[in-house]
C-alpha cells in the first residue's frame, strides 16, 4: 500500500488525526479560548535525526516539495487528508500539522513563520479581540514503501542508497490544504480576521479568499484577506465551521 510510511507508525496514529469537514468552536459567554496542543514535540526531535541517518546516502535535493514528511512523527497524519479538496480541522490539528511540516523540510528558513510564532502570534490576535483563519497549502512527499522491492531505493548495512538510473521516483507526493479558525471557543458576538500572516504554503498559490459557513443560521460569508468579519451567534454552544478557499497563480 502506497499511503503507508516506509518508517511505520501511522497506521497506529492516523486513526485519531482522520480528516474532518468542519471545525467545532464553541460560541460561549466566555469565548477566545485558545487551543492547547494536542502533542508537544519540539521542533527537532531524534526521531528525525535517526530518520537522517538512514537517509545520509541519499541526495535530499531529489525530493521535489523539500518535505519528507518521513523526518517527522506522523501524529497529524497528513497524508491521509484528501488531496483534491479542503479539509476544515481543528486549530491544535492545524498547529501539528504545521509542526510536522516544519520539522519534515530540509530548509526551514522557506518557512515564514516557525511552530511557536504561529502559536504566539496567533494568541495574540485572539487576545486583540479577532480569531484568525488559517490556511495551510503544502505539497510534501514520503517515502514510498515499494521504492526498495522497485529498485528505486536499495538498503545496505542499514542505510538506504539511490539507485543509479531508476526507473521512477521513490517519493510519494501529498498535496494537502487545511483550514481553521485558530481558537476553541469564542463569545456570541465575534469576529474572525483572515490575517495574511496565516495564509501558509509552498504551492505557489495565493488565498485570494475564503468562503465560510461559520454555522451560525446565517449564509455563508466570502471573507478577503485582511478582512475582519462580524459574526453574531444567536444561541451558545458547539459550531461547525467550514471553510471553502480559493486561490489565485500556482495549481
Amino acid at each position: 500500500m502506497k499511503q503507508l510510511f516506509l518508517f511505520g507508525l501511522a497506521l497506529l496514529l492516523a486513526g485519531p488525526a482522520a480528516a474532518q469537514r468542519g471545525a467545532v468552536i464553541s460560541a460561549a459567554g466566555g469565548g477566545g479560548g485558545v487551543e492547547p496542543p494536542v502533542f508537544y514535540v519540539p521542533e527537532e526531535t531524534p526521531w528525525s535525526h535517526v530518520v537522517d541517518s538512514m537517509l545520509y546516502y541519499v541526495d535530499k535535493s531529489q525530493v521535489p516539495s523539500g518535505i519528507l514528511y518521513d523526518r517527522a512523527v506522523p501524529l497529524a497524519a497528513l497524508p491521509y487528508f484528501d488531496r483534491f479538496t479542503v479539509d476544515t480541522t481543528s486549530a491544535a490539528h492545524l498547529r501539528q500539522a504545521y509542526l510536522e511540516l516544519f520539522i519534515a523540510a530540509y530548509n526551514q528558513q522557506a518557512f515564514t513563520l516557525t511552530p511557536s510564532q504561529l502559536r504566539e502570534q496567533s494568541e495574540a490576535q485572539v487576545r486583540r479581540g479577532a480569531v484568525p483563519l488559517a490556511v495551510l497549502d503544502y505539497r510534501l512527499h514520503y517515502l514510498d514503501t515499494l521504492a526498495v522491492y522497485n529498485n528505486q531505493l536499495v538498503l545496505q548495512n542499514g542505510l538506504y542508497r539511490d539507485v543509479a538510473g531508476r526507473n521512477g521516483s521513490p517519493y510519494t507526493e501529498r498535496l494537502l490544504t487545511l483550514a481553521a479558525p485558530l481558537a476553541r471557543s469564542v463569545t456570541q458576538q465575534a469576529s474572525f480576521i483572515v490575517a495574511p500572516a496565516f495564509l501558509l504554503g509552498n504551492r505557489g498559490r495565493v488565498v485570494s479568499s475564503l468562503l465560510v459557513d461559520f454555522d451560525n443560521g446565517a449564509a455563508a460569508v466570502s471573507c478577503l484577506p485582511g478582512q475582519t468579519v462580524p459574526v453574531s451567534y444567536p444561541t451558545p454552544g458547539n459550531k461547525v465551521v467550514r471553510f471553502t478557499v480559493s486561490f489565485t497563480n500556482g495549481t
